[in-house]
């Protein structure tokens, strides 16, 4: 009786799998490899999409559809979240047979041996070609664009200080005040050209970096000392400091700082300390930026660093603005082998935190 019921279940829990594995053939492109990535069976789809048979494929790796698109350094995350026994998720471009290319996001799973070590891995893709082919065009507008009003806000700049001197000289402290509003305004567009160029040089590969060994203690105190010259309503402390150097481009890290201050200004109300924290450990630095201000959701702290990502929140969609600069940011720290995440409970204020390595890989 109890084999019989046994039976029954395996049974059961066979067909349940089947058609799992019938689902999820009809809308995904599946493979499953050996621990050292090796083909060992691939379903319909990626035999569809790849343009390869089933017989070409197996026994190989995926470097045969590596459109060589990505760096050794985005292949190296990958291994090492996949052979600690973790899933990885991301977006990769392949090439096809015929030479073409085609995007699919991905997410690759290890099956653990009895001890714990990855003895397998099942990849499990989605197409997303048309959606990249669409952000493509979408980027190239955004750049064509922005150079395009590059030029035409320095220009409104310029003969807008030219008139704030001139009314300087007359009695009418209401002109002066409207060409102060008005020259901020001009800075506000400013900075989002300049996000905006940022963004399709990360898209295009193309930010420039200049990496030499600073003085990150010294950075983070000119920074903050200026920041009244941003932002006068916040007092902001720093905490701690690192007694070795690390090599990365200054420029690029203090606009990642004045990125995270200036989000922990926009979304704290005035007078709320914002604490700067810096705790080197033996391999690197992390550079802490604290708020006491509204806080995010749970749900939202990985997407805030997607472009023109729009928290849900009541209180956060009061707040304008385009919301690249997280991205930005993240992108950059990713270029210097750190990462940059957060931390939050909604209307309890937010750190962010961003690592920078001593040397680089």
């Amino acid at each position: 009786m109890k084999d019989q019921l046994r039976d029954r279940r395996l049974q059961t829990t066979l067909k349940e799998l089947q058609n799992i594995k019938f689902a999820l053939d009809q809308a995904s492109i599946v493979a499953v490899t050996d621990k050292d990535g090796v083909i060992q069976s691939v379903n319909d789809k990626f035999i569809e999409i790849s343009q390869y048979s089933r017989k070409e494929l197996i026994g190989k790796t995926h470097r045969l559809i590596n459109s060589h698109h990505h760096s050794r350094e985005f292949f190296n995350d990958m291994w090492e979240t996949i052979k600690s026994g973790k899933v990885w998720r991301g977006e990769i471009r392949n090439q096809k047979k015929d030479g073409s290319f085609y995007w699919v996001s991905t997410v690759i799973a290890p099956v653990l041996d009895k001890y714990g070590k990855p003895e397998q891995f099942i990849a499990v893709r989605h197409d997303i070609t048309k959606r990249k082919e669409l952000e493509q065009i979408k980027d190239e507008f955004l750049s064509v664009a922005s150079h395009e009003l590059k030029t035409p806000i320095t220009s409104i700049k310029a003969y807008t200080q030219l008139l704030k001197k001139q009314a300087e000289g007359l009695a009418d402290n209401r002109f002066c005040v409207n060409l102060q509003k008005m020259d901020k305004q001009i800075d506000r567009m400013t900075k989002l050209i300049l996000d905006l160029l940022d963004v399709s040089k990360i898209q295009a590969g193309k930010l420039e970096y200049k990496l030499i060994s600073f003085d990150l203690n010294q950075l983070l105190v000119e920074i903050i000392g200026d920041f009244p010259l941003i932002d006068g309503k916040h007092k902001i402390v720093l905490k701690g400091r690192s007694k070795r150097q690390v090599i990365a481009d200054p420029y690029r890290v203090a606009q990642v700082v004045v990125n995270l201050l200036s989000n922990a200004c926009k979304y704290s109300a005035a007078d709320c300390k914002i604490i700067v924290r810096v705790t080197p450990n033996d391999e690197l630095v992390t550079v802490s930026v604290k708020d006491y201000g509204i806080g995010i959701p749970k749900d939202s702290l990985e997407s805030i660093f997607y472009r023109f990502c729009q928290v849900n929140g009541q209180k956060r969609n009061s707040y304008p603005g385009m919301r690249l600069g997280l991205y930005i940011s993240s992108e950059i720290i990713k270029r210097f082998g750190g990462r940059l995440w957060a931390k939050s409970q909604e209307g309890q204020g937010a750190v962010f935190h961003f690592t920078l390595p001593y040397r680089l890989n």
